[in-house]
């Protein structure tokens, strides 16, 4: 087996057993917890949670994956000030990005509860200040992702669920105890924002350890120059975000009108309304997303081992990734569309 080819199922595999270990924990965090704050609660959790991820979009879907392809590239090419200067500026335009879709989440958390037919703003507000923590994480996640190291990645995932469980334990049922529903939704969607917020300072002390190495690369490196490394991070990242916009939209607009006709034309009550929400997505969504963890550890894989096959040329290394990757791409997806099925 080339290295290449071993460097890429090496970081596929410890992306998707990371993702599989946050699956089993995430539902360690749910099934539980429905139990002490019920399924009210579950569904105003349930309901807030499609606009942050539509938000959440602009700054994980296209850009990070550009981030890994652009670093790979210019890695393999030698050029490593060429990778940083990519990182440097992603930075940039991730905090950016960061700053502007919290502010939109907090100061429009008002109009937003009246949206979904909320009793409060409170669950929105818990839950936007960790726009800005994964905006800026992003950007790390692909500098390490583009440098083939996929430990970075996983480790802070790991970390994210671990600090979501402890944090969106103890805020969800202390607040629901004191304050009702509402209160504890806040509780738990303010366990995701501590939990991001420890992600960043785990990737932040991983950056600061290898520092050292990095500049000293950059300083070695023998080119010294970037080809408009924001124009190409943006031709890149737009389509893909356009793309991956569109899933984290239509849950935005299904939660508006399922809440709303619920409410306006059959006329059911907010706190049921808020239970059955919490049926539809917690337990259903949840088992059909499973399989997807498995498929999205292979793409974030496999774009810098193609990008780095492309920018040397290497089209029987490029085929013979490209393989691998569909290959077990059926080998994950197809057993898990029968089993849904049966």
């Amino acid at each position: 087996m080339s290295e290449k080819k071993s460097s890429f199922l090496s970081g596929a595999t410890i992306l998707a057993a990371a993702g599989l270990i946050c699956k089993i924990i995430g539902a360690v965090y749910k099934i539980p917890l429905r139990s002490f704050v019920g399924d009210e609660t579950m569904g105003i959790y349930t309901t807030v949670y499609p606009i942050y991820t539509f938000l959440l979009i602009f700054s994980t879907s296209g850009i990070p994956t550009a981030i890994s392809k652009l670093v790979a590239s210019e890695r393999n090419k030698g050029n490593y000030y060429g990778a940083h200067q990519v990182f440097v500026s992603s930075l940039r335009l991730l905090l950016l990005i960061g700053g502007v879709t919290t502010a939109l989440m907090a100061l429009g958390s008002p109009l937003i509860a009246e949206l979904l037919r909320l009793s409060s703003p409170q669950p929105i507000l818990a839950i936007s200040f960790s726009l800005l923590f994964v905006s800026v994480l992003s950007a790390f996640r692909g500098y390490y992702q583009g440098m083939q190291n996929m430990v970075p990645t996983a480790v802070t995932q790991l970390v994210e669920q671990l600090v979501k469980l402890a944090a969106g334990f103890f805020f969800a049922i202390r607040w629901f105890n004191r304050y009702g529903p509402d209160a504890g939704a806040a509780g738990a969607l303010l366990g995701i924002t501590i939990s991001e917020a420890a992600a960043f300072a785990v990737i932040l002390f991983l950056y600061r350890r290898d520092r050292g190495k990095i500049l000293k690369a950059v300083e070695q490196s023998p080119e010294k120059k970037t080809e408009r490394a924001m124009r190409l991070l943006l031709a890149i990242a737009g389509p893909m975000t356009i793309g991956g916009a569109i899933k984290p939209l239509v849950d935005s607009v299904d939660s508006v009108m399922v809440r709303n006709i619920l409410e306006r034309s059959l006329e059911f009550s907010i706190p049921y309304i808020n239970k059955v929400y919490g049926f539809l997505k917690n337990d259903a969504g949840t088992l059909v997303n499973l399989p997807s963890v498995l498929t999205v550890a292979l793409s974030m894989a496999l774009v810098p081992a193609i990008s780095e096959a492309i920018t040397g040329s290497k089209k029987r290394e490029l085929h013979r990734i490209t393989r691998t990757g569909l290959k077990l791409s059926v080998v994950v997806g197809l057993p898990c569309s029968v089993g849904l099925f049966m």
